[in-house]
């Protein structure tokens, strides 16, 4: 039997990150698994128009799984799931209860959480988001605070949102150095998706070197994105929003809508789904991208341990945790433009709450 707990945390020093569909808070829900004086954690990033459900969904559905009657030195993932999937329809909390499940395993077992899927682990590069700001001047700024803090960065992910990209892109590309390549995420920023070719064939002839790029278009409209897809030339087009679960995956491979997939945890329900994802898309012959929500180190390193067990991951985006305050040690870090993970038993993060008492004023909790 393993009992549930959640805290609740914010972080009111943080600017809440914007992009087209909005601005949101920087918070975060962890999830604490106890089994037999061991603890598992993961985290939970609810976003309503992204992973479809809310802060009051996953607290209703935490009260429902308050405790699990399962044991991890013996009952496996695909019975964790199972069950989550008869009780809860919170993908967010059922990635957080993963990502915990993970770590328990590891705990006990003795190995990363990764080696459960992969004897090595393979690093990419991963990419640092410049977000929507209210000025294009802004934007420049902020694309070079990121390469003064990240000198070793190899990727650039620029946010547009369907309009006055073209103008960013160039105040970007003014201030950005020869040897980086680019992200664009569009989040479902354009409707017309022949805009959307005209405009980003313009952008490519200003940035150059475009390894890919995100969900131009609608989420439910895999006509525009296939058209995109069938008609831009020299970058590669890939579903995010569009590619929650592994039935929006396989509606995405039918179509041929993309080239390939932006794999969130927080969308899929966990590492063990996400794995069902990645390996269809390498079948399929789609690339993927490993992304994320608003999480912080815990939910960057549960997202990190899944990337480099795939070899059809061909960056990672994982970067929001760069400005919250490190409430735990261990987890995950960034090394020569990589996320890089420690090779410690389960996720290899250290917490303890107590320690949150120590960033008064940086962050706030509540134990649910």
């Amino acid at each position: 039997m393993m009992h549930l707990k959640v805290i609740h945390l914010s972080f009111p020093k943080c600017e809440p990150l914007r992009i087209s569909l909005g601005a949101f808070p920087r918070e975060t829900f962890l999830i604490i698994l106890k089994y037999n004086g061991i603890e598992g954690v993961g985290a939970a990033n609810p976003c309503k128009p992204i992973t479809g459900d809310t802060e009051k969904d996953l607290a209703r559905d935490a009260r429902k799984v308050a405790r699990i009657p399962l044991d991890p030195k013996k009952d496996g993932l695909k019975a964790l799931h199972s069950f989550l999937n008869k009780k809860i329809k919170s993908k967010t909390l059922q990635s957080a209860i993963d990502a915990a499940y993970h770590d328990l395993i590891g705990k006990i077992k003795g190995v990363p959480a990764y080696k459960l899927y992969s004897k090595k682990k393979t690093y990419v590069n991963n990419s640092i988001t410049v977000f929507l700001n209210d000025s294009t001047k802004q934007t420049q700024k902020d694309a070079v605070r990121i390469y003064k803090a990240f000198p070793d960065l190899k990727i650039l992910k620029i946010k547009l949102e369907g309009k006055n990209d073209i103008q960013r892109a160039k105040a970007i590309k003014d201030v950005s150095p020869k040897n980086v390549k680019f992200v664009l995420d569009a989040n479902q920023g354009y409707k017309d998706p022949k805009k959307a070719v005209e405009v980003l064939t313009e952008i490519k002839k200003i940035l150059k070197n475009i390894i890919l790029v995100e969900q131009p278009c609608p989420k439910h409209d895999l006509k525009s994105l296939k058209y995109i897809t069938d008609n831009i030339k020299g970058i590669m087009i890939f579903a995010d929003e569009a590619a929650a679960t592994f039935e929006d995956v396989k509606k995405v491979v039918a179509k041929k809508a993309a080239h390939g997939v932006n794999i969130k945890l927080q969308k899929a329900g966990g590492i063990y789904p996400a794995t069902k994802i990645a390996l269809y898309c390498k079948k399929h012959g789609l690339k993927v991208m490993v992304g994320a929500m608003i999480e912080d180190t815990v939910g960057l390193t549960t997202d990190a341990h899944f990337a480099v067990c795939h070899s059809n991951v061909i960056l990672t985006d994982l970067d929001t945790d760069l400005d919250t305050p490190r409430y735990v040690t261990g987890g995950s870090y960034l090394k020569n433009g990589q996320r890089k993970i420690y090779d410690r038993p389960g996720l290899g993060i250290n917490f303890n709450i107590k320690r949150l008492k120590k960033f008064k004023g940086e962050l706030s909790y509540k134990v649910l």
